[in-house]
């Protein structure tokens, strides 16, 4: 069974398309920090301790002994102390990273680690039938009509819209050991009329307070990833 370790921008995700329990049901070992858990909103955390089992959710706190090891790992400044928990954690057990954060995706890569986002989240959930892809399609409106970057990004809507015509293709095949394709996305800066006007428009005052939406901004900006 694969293992992955979720960081707090695709559980912000999940709750905003109203499918964190559905997530719980996919054939994966799912793990997050405690530092991790403590970005999200209280009622977001109370949600997520329903799912600590070990066929569901692991919760996992850094011993001291670990920290003190991964900062042999060279993270770079940007990198906040939750951020460094999941990476720590990931590399100790080999794990998928699921983030959609530019920096820990970059950090991820560098020590050898899978890592994926949202988007392959709904490929998953859509591969594995625990969501049609009528409800994916709609879940996706969703996701967009709550993160204004997403809302504002003809690109990203067209990388969704790509994901929802693909899903045809690889649900014909019945051999469940085999992974779709990953989606291929080419990486371009967004534009400076969607990017500044959204620091003084957002509406996602969850993403805005807890820093999430500035340092996603700022990678978008810079690399325009879009979380495949």
């Amino acid at each position: 069974m694969k293992i992955a370790v979720t960081d707090a921008s695709v559980f912000i995700d999940l709750f905003a398309a109203d499918l964190v329990s559905v997530f719980f049901q996919l054939p994966f070992e799912l793990h997050t920090t405690i530092e991790i858990l403590n970005e999200l909103f209280e009622t977001q955390q109370a949600t997520l301790l329903e799912f600590i089992k070990p066929e569901r959710l692991n919760l996992y706190e850094l011993t001291e002994a670990e920290w003190i090891a991964g900062n042999e790992l060279n993270f770079a400044k940007g990198l906040s102390l939750p951020d460094r928990s999941a990476l720590i954690y990931a590399n100790s057990i080999k794990a998928i990273v699921l983030s959609g954060d530019m920096a820990i995706r970059k950090k991820a890569k560098q020590l050898g680690l899978e890592y994926h986002g949202i988007i392959w989240v709904f490929e998953q959930l859509v591969y594995h039938n625990l969501v049609s892809k009528e409800t994916a399609k709609e879940k996706i409106q969703a996701l967009i009509n709550h993160n204004l970057l997403y809302k504002n990004s003809t690109q990203m809507q067209k990388v969704f819209m790509e994901l929802v015509a693909r899903w045809s293709s690889y649900l014909r095949d019945t051999n469940k050991e085999k992974f779709p394709p990953k989606l291929q996305i080419t990486h371009q800066p967004l534009p400076l009329h969607i990017c500044f006007p959204a620091c003084f428009l957002v509406a996602d005052f969850n993403n805005l307070f807890g820093g999430y939406f500035f340092k996603t901004l700022f990678h978008l900006f810079q690399n325009g990833d879009f979380r495949s």
